[in-house]
């Protein structure tokens, strides 16, 4: 893995904010960071203008404490919260994975849903956290090829693909509505016939079956 500088700063902006993205404007958003440790090389966040450069994460320290607030002066608390638009939640950086955790936790333990989508190794004290609350969780696992080699030359600092099977497993396992993604498709790498015949083998032995409209999402698929 590739050494990753944590820049520690304040959040300015309101947190619980919904996403630019379209299929995200239904629900209030959290980004730990600006810019990613898994630092995969197709990430449109890339494109930001607050993007920090290569193997840096601006981790905002304050979010727990936002996030507190936001919800002390709201009338009524949101259904649910994604992580993350812009950045994973489960980068393999101990302060992101330290934040979240806590994040998490004060949400789950106030009856606030969790929707996230990730390609990072979940800590086992956080998959804990969130097979305790398996009704107000509801997960996506990123995985575009079994090759590791793939894998680590697009994903540099992801969790390995092993690592995701054995998630959405015990996830699904747990009770909690786990899908597989498969964005991107990277043509000529990861679309031939077998590749895609043996991950979706993989899949299927991992128990992931056909994406249904999740209750968070009002009829959409996050």
């Amino acid at each position: 893995m590739n050494m990753v500088t944590v820049i520690p700063a304040d959040r300015r902006s309101a947190v619980l904010t919904p996403s630019s993205l379209a299929c995200l404007s239904h629900l209030p958003t959290v980004n730990l960071t600006a810019g990613c440790a898994h630092s995969c090389l197709y990430c449109y966040a890339r494109g930001y203008t607050i993007y920090p450069g290569e193997d840096k994460v601006v981790l905002y320290r304050n979010t727990l404490e936002k996030i507190k607030e936001k919800l002390a002066h709201k009338r009524t608390k949101p259904r649910a919260v994604y992580f993350s638009p812009s950045s994973d939640l489960f980068q393999p950086v101990p302060e992101v994975l330290a934040l979240g955790y806590h994040i998490l936790e004060l949400l789950l333990t106030r009856g606030i849903g969790v929707a996230f989508l990730s390609k990072g190794h979940i800590p086992d004290e956080t998959m804990s956290l969130l097979l305790d609350h398996a009704d107000n969780v509801r997960a996506q696992i990123g995985i575009i090829t079994l090759d590791e080699g793939v894998q680590r030359m697009f994903e540099p600092n992801a969790a390995s693909p092993r690592v995701r099977l054995n998630q959405i497993t015990e996830l699904i396992a747990g009770g909690i509505p786990t899908e597989a993604r498969l964005i991107p498709v990277l043509p000529g790498v990861t679309d031939t016939d077998d590749a895609l015949r043996h991950l979706f083998s993989a899949l299927a032995k991992a128990g992931s079956s056909v994406p249904q409209p999740a209750p968070f999402s009002s009829g959409q698929v996050l």
